[in-house]
């Protein structure tokens, strides 16, 4: 979701100051986020939550007024009651990207996701058909799907025409806000790129609703990619930081207090495990400073004679968690602030059998500052 959310805030401010090439300043002086972003958002609480979906984006742009809401979805943000009013806008693919992201272990779930937030404006078949395209490109790019594979089943199911490169479509590309004249375009974009911010740059290049076409990009790219944390952090603080609501549901989406991101492949199949914290064999040993979300536990009978048997534990998806295991306890201090992708060969992924939604202990701001405290006297 934040691949979209950077997306428009890089986009926002060539969407009238189009440009045609890739070769621009990447954040702007006056960048800002837009109605894209706020309707992501919205999306990922009704999502989240289990919230009306009409009601609640009502909500949430009139919370953020002056954002770029146009045409008839401005007037629809305070109708009373909110009907759908037929629309094929590129709307309906620009904010859909929480479908995929809360549903990636299940298709029909992800499809059944965007249609339920896109229904409530976007109703025209080729809207629902635009934001379905959408969440499948996305959802593909989670199961680590190739560029090519992408390629076919949308081209596929959809019947966009997809065969055009980012150097083809860009010459004679017009603005354009329609479903058909700009979710193909952004797919390309992003299964074109060889970096999120490559996907990001094909997108603005074609010199079109520039914001939008990086927000349908940037979720696909952020699953093929990874987006680098110091560009979420350079988004959080530069424009986002006075939107304590949107940083909200950011944290909550990823389940990660202070580094939303995910480049993480998702295999199909977990195994099953109760989580340590349900386990009389595992006790929680420590966790890393630089990875919140990062434990270290040491199994408490074990037939060791000099040492112990330790594993790394991240939460994943929910009732879902990753598993590292290690031997002494040297490396799992040094292991636990290795970076992301340096583990990433060696997780194992399970199911929790034990009912818990995530390894998280429950007290865990109890646990943290205990230790907080402990360390700070010891210094």
């Amino acid at each position: 979701m934040i691949g979209a959310i950077i997306g428009d805030i890089v986009g926002s401010i060539y969407e009238w100051k189009r440009i045609k090439t890739k070769e621009f300043e990447f954040f702007g002086d006056k960048c800002f986020f837009t109605d894209d972003s706020v309707c992501t958002v919205a999306v990922a609480d009704i999502l989240l939550h289990g919230l009306p979906p009409a009601e609640t984006m009502q909500k949430w742009c009139r919370r953020y007024p002056g954002r770029g809401y146009g045409g008839m979805f401005g007037s629809w943000i305070y109708d009373d009651p909110p009907e759908p009013y037929n629309s094929f806008g590129n709307g309906a693919g620009m904010r859909v990207s929480p479908a995929a992201f809360l549903n990636r272990e299940d298709l029909d779930k992800a499809l059944a996701a965007s249609d339920r937030v896109t229904e409530i404006t976007h109703n025209h078949p080729e809207g629902m058909k635009g934001a379905r395209a959408t969440t499948h490109a996305i959802w593909l790019a989670f199961q680590n799907e190739k560029p090519d594979a992408i390629r076919q089943v949308i081209t596929t199911e959809y019947r966009y025409d997809l065969t055009l490169t980012v150097d083809d479509i860009r010459p004679d590309y017009r603005f354009n806000e329609i479903c058909q004249g700009t979710i193909p375009q952004a797919i390309t974009c992003a299964l074109e790129s060889v970096s999120y911010e490559d996907a990001i740059r094909n997108a603005i290049s074609l010199g079109g609703d520039s914001d939008t076409l990086a927000a349908i990009a940037g979720p696909i790219a952020e699953a093929m990619h990874g987006i680098p944390d110091e560009m979420i952090e350079h988004v959080k603080k530069d424009y986002l930081a006075e939107a304590d609501g949107i940083l909200e549901i950011i944290r909550a989406m990823y389940r990660v207090n202070d580094t939303p991101n995910d480049k993480r492949r998702f295999p199909k199949n977990y195994k099953s495990m109760s989580c340590p914290n349900c386990s009389q064999e595992w006790k929680l040993n420590s966790y890393s400073n630089k990875y919140t979300h990062r434990f270290c536990y040491v199994h408490v009978d074990n037939d060791y004679v000099n040492s112990q048997y330790y594993i790394i534990v991240e939460p994943d998806r929910t009732g879902c968690m990753r598993v590292h295991p290690i031997g002494d306890t040297h490396l799992s201090v040094v292991r636990m602030g290795y970076e992301p992708d340096i583990l990433e060969p060696y997780w194992e992924y399970y199911k929790l059998d034990c009912g818990c939604d995530s390894v998280i202990p429950e007290n865990l701001d109890e646990i943290l500052n205990t230790w907080r405290r402990n360390r700070q006297n010891r210094g």
